[in-house]
C-alpha cells in the first residue's frame, strides 16, 4: 500500500503527485516552464498540478523563489480552491495531499503556510469520510513525511475506532501507523487498543494471511505501556495460533523472516511468561538444527549467521532455564559464527545480544567459548572506538554483562577495557548531551565491578575521576556519591579535588523528599486538603519525567502555583531540584511549569538571606542549566554572597559556580569583578586544583572580567602547564577550554607555553573533535596568524612541523565552519533586513559572505560586508548600549583582518590557501536587532548604505 491509489469516485488524475512534474514527462522542467505552468494555473487552477508544482518550486533556490511575485500568487489560489472544494485525497490522493501540504510550508511564503494549514485542515475533514484503504494510505504518508498534524492525528484515529469495518489488512498498517507515530509525540491509546481488539476478533483478524499476522503481533508485542497485559495477551495468543495454523509441519516452507520476527517480537512483551510459547520455541529449535543452520552445498542455511544469533538469544529471553535445553542448537550457532561471523560488521546492540548469548552459552555447554568471547572483545571495542551511537545505558549493559566472566576478562581483553574508559571520559565531558542521571550509573557500574580491577581503570581513573569533578552538576548529591566511588585511591597533589571542595559537594543540594507525594495524589484530581507543597514539587517532577499527560501535570502545576507561598526556607532550592529534574524537556512547550520556576526563583530571591550558600549557589546552578538568565535572581544571590564573605568566607568551587552559572547566561554585571580579585590572589590561585584553574580562566575570559590579560592569562596557564606530565597529561576538552580562554582574552602565548599546551591536542583526529572544539581551534589558530605585528604572526612558524601540520589539516579539514544557534528574534531580524532588500530592488545582493572555517558574514553589499547581532551576540542586561561578548569581538576583529589587509590574509594563506581568493573589502560593519529597531521603517534602508546609483554599496 506504499503508492496511494485514487478514490473510486476520482478523475484518472488523482495521483498527481506521482505524475509527471510541469513541462515534461520526466518532471524535470526548467524554471521558466515552471513559471509557465504556474501562471497557467494561477488564471485557470487545475488542483491536479498542485503537487509537481510545489515539488518543482521547492527544488529552486529560496533567492529565485522570494524574488517572483507570481508564485504568491498561484499560492492564494490554491488555498482558495482547497477551501472552497475540500477532500484533498480525492482530488490528489493521499501521497499528493500530503506532499503539497509539507512542501507548500517550506517555500517560506505567508501564503505556503496558509494554503498548508487548509490543507491539514481539510485532510482532518476528508478522513472521517475514508473507507479502510485510503485511511491506512494517509497514515503511512503522514508517517513518511513526519508530518506530527494533532488534529489529524486525531482525526485518524477516531475515524480508525468508529469505522465499522475496515478490513483486516487495513487494520494492521494501521495499528502500525499508531505505533511509529508515537515518535511523532501523538500517542492514541484509544485507537491503539480498539484496532487490537478487532485483530483478534472473527470480523477483522480471520482473513490475514501469515505477513500480516507477524507484522501484527510485531506492532501489539511493542506497546507495553498503551494497553493492559490482559488484552495485550490476548491478541497475541489469537494471532500466534492463527499464524500457526497457517503454516506446514516443521515450518517447511514457511518464510524464515517471518520466524525471527515472532521471536524477537516476543521478546517484547512483559511478563512473557504468560504466554503459552514453549511448543513454538521447541518447534524453532528443532527447525533451525534440521534446516535453518546446516550449510548445504551452496555453503550456505536458511539464515544467516546473524539472523542465527538473534534467534537464539531470542530463545535464552524466552525459555525460563535460559539456553540450557538447547545445548545441540547453542554449539551448532557458535561453530556458525567461528566460522562465518563477521563480527566487526556488526551493531553495538547485536554485540551486546552476542556477549548475552556467550555468557548463557557457558552455563549450557559447560565451559566459555575463548576465541569467539576474544574477537567479541575484539569487534565491541572497534564499536566503542568508533563514532556509532552508544548511549550510557548501553555502556553500562555492557560492563556489567561481563562482569560476571569476573577480572580475568577484563586481563584478557585490555583494548574493550581502555574503549570502555575513554567512553565513560566522553560521557563525563559531554555535559551538553550527558546528564547527571545516566551518568551516575556509568560510574558506579565502573567501581562496583570487576572492571575495577582491570588496568585501563587504574591507569586513566585519575583522568576519569578530574571529567567527573569539573562537570557544572558535579555538586548534585546523586552524580556527587557516584564520583567519590572513582576517587583515586593515592591522593594526587596535583589533583581536581580537595576535601573542603567534598565537604561542600555533600552540603549542596540535599536531597529532595521521597516520592511520598505521589501516594497521597490521586490521578490530576488532588484530594482535599491538598498534599504539602514541597510533597507536591516532588509529584510534579516524576509526572514530567514519566511522560504524564500535559492535563495531568497542568492540573498538579495549578495546585503547587496556590500553595508555593507555604514552602518553609530550606524546602525552596529541594523544591527547586524537584521540578526541574523532571521538567526540563518540558519547560518550552508548558509555561506553566515555567510559571513554577519563575515563582520559585522569586521566593528564594527574596528569602535568600535565610539560605545558606551552597543553597544559593544550587539555585542558580539550576537556573543556568536551564538558560533562564533571571536577572533578580542572579544578582539577589550574588550580593547576599558578597555580604556574607567577609564573616563566613566562601570556597573557591562555590566561586567557580557562581562566575559559571552567570557566563552561562551572558549575564555580567559590576559584583562579579570581586570573585575574580577573590581568586586572584596569589595565595588562592595556589590552593586551585588543575582543573579549578582551568575553570576559573575559563569562566572569567567568557565574562570579560579578567583585570590584567596579559600577566593574569600567563601566570594561569603556565599554573596548568606546571601541573601536567607526559605520565598526567590534560585532558583534550580542558586543553582545547585553555585555547578558547586564549582566544576569548586575545592573548598570544610564548613559544614555549605555546609548544607545551599544544603537545597535549597536536595528535588528536579531527573524528574525535566535538564541532564546537574544532572551531575553537580553528579560530586561534587564524586569529595567531591575522596579528597585525611579525612576531605574534609568525608564531606557528615558529611551532615543529608536526604542530605546523596539525594546525593546517584543522583549517583544510572539509567539516563547515561551526555557529551557535540563533534565537528567534535574530531570525525574524535577518529575514526582515533581507525584505528590506528586496523590497528596495536589490535582491540579488546581500548574500552571506563565506569565509572556509572563519565562518561567514550575514551580508555582503558591495565592498562592505555585514555582521547582523541579535541579543545571542551581547552581554545581559543589554540597556541603552549592549557590550559585545568576548565572542563576537573577537568574530569582527577576525573579519576585519582578513579581509582588508593583505598581509595577514597571505599569512592565512600559508596553512589555508584558499583565502588567497577571498576579496579584498573596505569595511566589515555590525547592526544589532536594537539598532534596527529603533530606526523607523522608511529609513532602515539608510543603515545599509550609502548605496551607488547602480544600486550596489559604495
Amino acid at each position: 500500500s506504499g503508492r496511494p491509489r485514487p478514490q473510486r469516485q476520482a478523475p484518472s488524475g488523482g495521483r498527481a503527485a506521482a505524475g509527471p512534474g510541469p513541462g515534461g514527462g520526466d518532471g524535470r522542467a526548467g524554471a521558466g516552464e515552471l513559471w509557465d505552468l504556474v501562471a497557467q494555473n494561477t488564471r485557470l487552477f487545475n488542483p491536479r498540478k498542485l503537487p509537481s508544482i510545489i515539488a518543482a518550486a521547492g527544488k529552486l533556490p529560496q533567492s529565485e523563489l522570494q524574488r517572483r511575485k507570481e508564485l504568491a500568487a498561484y499560492l492564494s489560489r490554491a488555498h482558495a480552491a482547497v477551501e472552497s472544494s475540500g477532500d484533498p485525497v480525492r482530488l490528489l490522493g493521499a501521497q499528493g495531499a500530503v506532499a503539497s501540504a509539507v512542501g507548500a510550508r517550506r517555500l517560506g511564503f505567508a501564503e505556503g503556510q496558509q494554503l498548508s494549514a487548509a490543507l491539514l485542515s481539510a485532510l482532518a475533514a476528508e478522513a472521517r469520510r475514508l473507507d479502510g484503504r485510503a485511511l491506512a494510505e494517509l497514515a503511512q504518508e503522514l508517517l513518511k513525511q513526519r508530518l506530527a498534524d494533532s488534529e489529524l492525528w486525531r482525526a485518524l484515529a477516531e475515524t480508525a475506532a468508529e469505522r465499522p469495518q475496515l478490513g483486516g489488512e487495513h487494520a494492521v498498517v494501521l495499528l502500525d501507523c499508531f505505533r511509529r507515530a508515537l515518535a511523532l509525540g501523538q500517542r492514541k491509546d484509544a485507537a491503539i487498543q480498539n484496532l487490537t481488539r478487532r485483530l483478534s476478533s472473527q470480523e477483522e483478524g480471520t482473513g490475514l494471511d501469515s505477513k500480516r499476522l507477524v507484522q501484527a503481533v510485531a506492532s501489539i508485542s511493542r506497546m507495553n505501556n498503551h494497553m493492559s497485559p490482559k488484552l495485550q495477551h490476548k491478541a497475541l495468543h489469537v494471532l500466534i495460533d492463527r499464524w500457526l495454523a497457517q503454516q506446514t509441519p516443521g515450518f517447511e516452507g514457511t518464510e524464515p523472516s517471518q520466524i525471527v520476527s515472532l521471536a524477537v517480537s516476543l521478546t517484547n512483551v512483559s511478563d512473557f511468561g504468560d504466554l503459552k510459547i514453549e511448543s513454538f520455541l521447541k518447534d524453532v529449535a528443532a527447525w533451525m538444527l534440521r534446516d535453518a543452520i546446516p550449510r548445504g552445498k551452496e555453503g550456505s542455511g536458511k539464515l544467516k549467521d546473524e539472523e542465527s544469533l538473534v534467534v537464539l538469544w531470542a530463545l535464552k529471553e524466552l525459555t525460563p532455564l535460559g539456553l540450557g535445553p538447547y545445548r545441540e542448537l547453542v554449539v551448532a550457532v557458535l561453530e556458525l559464527l567461528r566460522a562465518d561471523g563477521k563480527l566487526e560488521g556488526y551493531s553495538i546492540m547485536r554485540l551486546r545480544q552476542l556477549s548475552e548469548v556467550l555468557l548463557a552459552a557457558r552455563h549450557a555447554v559447560g565451559g566459555a567459548h575463548e576465541e569467539l568471547e576474544g574477537r567479541t572483545a575484539d569487534a565491541l571495542a572497534a564499536a566503542l572506538q568508533g563514532e556509532g551511537k552508544c548511549p550510557p545505558e548501553m555502556l553500562v549493559r555492557i560492563v556489567a554483562l561481563w562482569n560476571q566472566a569476573g577480572a580475568p576478562f577484563w586481563a584478557s581483553a585490555p583494548q574493550l577495557a581502555d574503549a570502555v574508559m575513554a567512553r565513560a571520559i566522553a560521557f563525563s565531558e559531554d555535559q551538553a548531551a550527558v546528564g547527571a542521571s545516566d551518568l551516575r550509573p556509568v560510574f558506579e557500574t565502573l567501581a562496583a565491578s570487576s572492571f575495577a580491577s582491570s588496568l585501563a581503570f587504574e591507569t586513566h581513573r585519575q583522568m576519569l575521576y578530574v571529567a567527573a569533578v569539573s562537570r557544572r552538576d558535579a555538586h548534585q548529591s546523586a552524580l556527587a556519591s557516584a564520583i567519590r566511588m572513582l576517587e583515586p585511591r593515592v591522593p594526587d597533589r596535583g589533583g581536581p579535588s580537595s576535601s573542603q571542595e567534598e565537604g561542600e559537594r555533600e552540603a549542596v543540594g540535599p536531597d529532595a523528599p521521597g516520592a511520598g507525594g505521589r501516594a497521597s495524589i490521586g490521578g490530576s484530581r488532588l484530594s482535599t486538603p491538598p498534599p504539602p507543597p514541597a510533597e507536591l514539587a516532588v509529584h510534579l517532577g516524576a509526572l514530567c519525567r514519566d511522560g504524564a499527560p500535559d492535563g495531568e501535570v497542568l492540573g498538579v502545576v495549578d495546585v503547587l502555583l496556590s500553595s508555593l507561598d507555604r514552602l518553609e526556607d530550606q524546602e525552596l532550592v529541594p523544591a527547586l531540584e524537584a521540578v526541574l529534574s523532571g521538567s526540563r524537556r518540558l519547560l518550552a512547550r508548558l509555561l506553566a511549569l515555567l510559571e513554577v520556576v519563575e515563582r520559585l526563583g522569586d521566593l528564594i530571591a527574596v528569602r535568600a538571606e535565610a539560605l545558606s550558600t551552597p543553597q544559593l549557589v544550587t539555585a542558580i546552578d539550576w537556573f543556568a542549566n536551564i538558560g533562564f538568565p533571571y536577572h533578580f535572581l542572579f544578582e539577589s544571590i550574588l550580593l547576599v554572597v558578597l555580604e556574607r564573605h567577609p564573616v563566613q568566607g566562601i570556597s573557591y568551587g562555590q566561586v567557580l559556580s557562581i562566575l559559571e552559572a552567570f557566563a552561562a547566561v551572558r549575564l555580567r554585571i559590576p559584583e562579579l569583578e570581586s570573585l575574580y580579585r577573590h581568586l586572584r590572589r596569589p595565595h588562592e590561585l595556589a590552593r586551585l586544583p588543575t582543573m579549578a584553574l582551568v575553570r576559573f580562566l575559563s569562566a572569567s575570559s567568557r565574562l570579560e572580567i579578567v583585570e590584567a590579560p596579559e600577566r593574569d592569562v600567563r601566570e594561569i596557564v603556565e599554573r596548568v602547564l606546571a601541573e601536567t606530565t607526559p605520565q598526567r597529561p590534560l585532558p583534550l576538552e580542558s586543553s582545547v577550554v585553555l585555547v578558547q580562554s586564549l582566544l576569548l582574552s586575545g592573548i598570544v602565548l610564548p613559544d614555549r607555553q605555546m609548544r607545551h599546551l599544544l603537545t597535549w591536542i597536536v595528535d588528536t583526529r579531527v573524528q574525535q573533535l566535538s564541532p564546537q572544539q574544532l572551531s575553537v581551534l580553528r579560530h586561534y589558530f587564524l586569529f595567531l596568524l591575522a596579528q597585525p605585528e611579525a612576531r605574534p604572526r609568525e608564531s606557528l612558524m615558529r611551532l615543529p612541523v608536526e604542530m605546523q601540520r596539525f594546525a593546517s589539516t584543522l583549517l583544510m579539514h572539509r567539516s563547515p565552519a561551526w555557529r551557535p544557534g540563533i534565537s528567534d528574534t535574530t531570525r525574524l531580524f535577518r529575514e526582515d533586513v533581507s525584505a528590506v532588500l528586496r523590497a528596495s530592488g536589490r535582491q540579488d545582493e546581500g548574500e552571506a559572505l563565506q569565509l572556509g572555517p572563519a565562518g561567514s558574514t550575514e551580508l555582503r553589499l558591495g565592498n562592505r560586508c555585514f555582521l547582523l547581532d541579535g541579543p545571542e551576540c551581547f552581554f545581559r542586561p543589554f540597556g541603552a548600549t549592549p557590550s559585545y561578548t568576548p565572542q563576537e569581538r573577537q568574530r569582527a576583529w577576525l573579519f576585519g583582518r582578513v579581509l582588508a589587509d593583505d598581509a595577514a590574509r597571505a599569512c592565512v594563506a600559508d596553512f589555508f590557501p584558499p583565502a588567497a581568493d577571498w576579496p579584498r573589502l573596505q569595511e566589515v560593519r555590525r547592526l544589532s536587532w536594537l539598532d534596527w529597531n529603533r530606526t523607523r521603517p522608511g529609513e532602515r534602508l539608510a543603515l545599509l548604505g550609502p548605496f551607488d546609483r547602480q544600486g550596489g554599496g559604495s
